[in-house]
């Protein structure tokens, strides 16, 4: 038997440890222990974690001990967790000593010690109040948690209206009837200019997706606002309502307050030097192949990045996974053709990140970004790679927003809508503060499974979290009229 470190669910060197218990050479069955203390939410996150991390190893984990269940005042959540993940219950554990408090498992009297355990607690009815009876216990326990989502609900999204630019505008979007097509799409593109980007703090930026429709959809995706961080916003610009011509966008972009500007693919070499010469910063992905003049030749883009200097690496989260990119920098300049004048003064980058458990290559990408004093490109690179994992608006979201909002239906509103809710999505993957921790685990609570740090599930947990809203708030208003009505 090996009893490995206690380790925290959460803790990144987990990968690692299972994968080094899967390459022994003999066969090793894993038994995770369990505390039957802890809170149930805490041992879902644990068993999901661990599973997870076994069958990357090579098979998942062979059972589990309970420890702790002369500390547990209730066995139900352990329990049920361990039947949801049909994991095989080997042991038992009533004290601190190893081996005379471990115990072989009798199921019909673990059963009726999990039965017993009933009773009254301070957590399942208001305090101090009177015992009720089984009829008026149920309508209570109903009530209480409807009282307890609506809640978590709103500490929830007040939380997110003090950290996210543009959630009241998001708010405002989702549940009102707002008239007119015409009507709601004015109002929509209203909102979002008023909102702008302008703000304390370091300048703001405007991500220019892929101006291509996206696949299957028969629109591109929005333009999106970011923080001084790089973090998408619920803030989002449909690009078939902004003005025609390069120039004139940009010019629109420059009233809304953007200083810099996070590109998807290169423009032109005159608009670059244009932003220069307004100084507004930018960056552009590319590829490889792009040619650049440097030291007197045309070469390639990565060709001229061999001769880079090597940049600290960032440890960043991309597509769920925690990775770390290693970059390469280097001073040259960007013509349009060979023969061309001096050209534009660049900084050219290549990025390649690794998985941080394995060691995997993950990916490899290169951009180009503004020479402008002042303006460090480098440290927007991991933002505009988590910008890769935005979750694209399916159809499911777009209904969603259609149902929110009955008479919005038109496509326009609808793809901005759920553009929004996918930026948020992804801000909330990427974010490391403790706000955005409690955020997702109220989502997880809300939407009734993980979402971890999943784009594509928080996108789901957010939807039901703001349908759920809208549904206590009209809960509330009719029993607001019927009180009224009574009176």
């Amino acid at each position: 038997m090996i009893d490995t470190v206690g380790m925290s669910q959460r803790d990144q060197r987990l990968m690692g440890e299972i994968a080094r218990l899967g390459a022994a050479p003999v066969s090793v069955r894993r038994l995770l222990v369990l505390d039957a203390a802890r809170h149930g939410d805490t041992l879902e996150q644990v068993v999901e974690a661990w599973q997870r991390a076994s069958q990357e190893a090579g098979e998942p984990l062979w059972g589990c001990i309970l420890t702790k269940l002369d500390e547990a005042a209730r066995l139900g959540p352990v329990l049920d967790v361990l039947m949801r993940h049909g994991l095989k219950l080997c042991y038992l554990s009533r004290g601190q000593r190893v081996p005379e408090d471990l115990e072989p498992v009798d199921r019909e009297a673990l059963l009726r010690e999990a039965l017993d355990h009933g009773g009254e607690s301070p957590f399942s009815r208001a305090a101090g109040s009177a015992p009720a009876a089984p009829a008026q216990a149920r309508q209570q326990a109903l009530s209480q948690g409807v009282l307890r989502q609506g809640e978590a609900l709103e500490t929830m999204l007040a939380t997110l209206r003090r950290q996210v630019q543009g959630m009241p505008w998001l708010e405002h979007a989702w549940p009102r009837n707002h008239g007119t097509d015409s009507a709601f799409a004015a109002r929509l593109m209203s909102a979002s200019r008023q909102a702008g980007l302008r703000g304390e703090g370091a300048p703001r930026a405007l991500w220019w997706s892929k101006p291509a429709p996206v696949r299957g959809q028969g629109q591109a995706m929005p333009l999106v606002a970011l923080d001084a961080h790089g973090m998408p916003q619920p803030l989002v610009w449909p690009r078939h309502e902004l003005p025609a011509g390069d120039e004139a966008r940009f010019a629109w972009a420059d009233s809304l307050g953007a200083e810099w500007h996070l590109l998807n693919q290169l423009p032109d070499v005159e608009l670059l030097a244009g932003l220069d010469v307004q100084r507004r910063s930018w960056l552009a992905a590319t590829n490889a192949s792009r040619r650049v003049r440097h030291s007197g030749e045309w070469l390639r883009l990565d060709e001229a990045l061999a001769l880079g200097e090597a940049q600290p690496g960032i440890t960043m989260f991309h597509r769920g996974r925690q990775a770390r990119l290693d970059l390469k920098r280097l001073e040259t300049t960007l013509a349009k053709r060979r023969g061309d004048g001096e050209g534009l003064p660049v900084i050219a980058w290549e990025g390649t990140w690794h998985d941080e458990a394995d060691g995997r290559q993950l990916g490899r990408r290169f951009w180009i970004g503004s020479a402008r004093t002042g303006f460090d490109s480098g440290s927007r690179l991991a933002a505009a790679l988590a910008l890769e994992g935005l979750p694209e608006p399916d159809p499911a979201s777009r209904e969603a927003a259609q149902d929110a909002s009955p008479r919005a239906r038109r496509a326009g509103s609808r793809w901005q809508l759920a553009a929004a809710l996918a930026s948020l999505a992804l801000h909330l993957a990427q974010a490391e503060a403790g706000w955005a921790t409690d955020v997702r685990a109220r989502l997880s609570d809300i939407a009734q499974r993980r979402c971890g740090r999943r784009p594509k599930a928080l996108l789901e947990g957010l939807m039901d979290a703001l349908s759920a809203h809208q549904t206590l708030r009209r809960a509330k208003g009719a029993g607001g009229a019927a009180t009224d009505a009574e009176r």
